[in-house]
């Protein structure tokens, strides 16, 4: 998910993509973010799949702004 930003943050800062196309597809990509986080969430409490392999890893990504000089 954080590579799709990274690539959308590029083409922001690049003027391949609108200002609004950016912050809707940022929204998006938020939105998604929280609906998998809720997701893993709700399997965890559920204790789905609690015996398969990477069980008890959790997923956390930080967001990263890149900014790129024009010059």
């Amino acid at each position: 998910m954080d590579e799709t930003l990274s690539h959308l943050i590029a083409s922001r800062d690049l003027a391949y993509c609108p200002i609004s196309l950016y912050e809707e597809l940022r929204n998006q990509i938020e939105e998604i973010r929280w609906l998998l986080n809720g997701y893993i969430a709700w399997l965890k409490a559920k204790k789905v799949g609690e015996n398969e392999p990477g069980a008890k890893l959790a997923f956390h990504e930080f967001p990263a702004e890149y900014l790129i000089d024009p010059e």
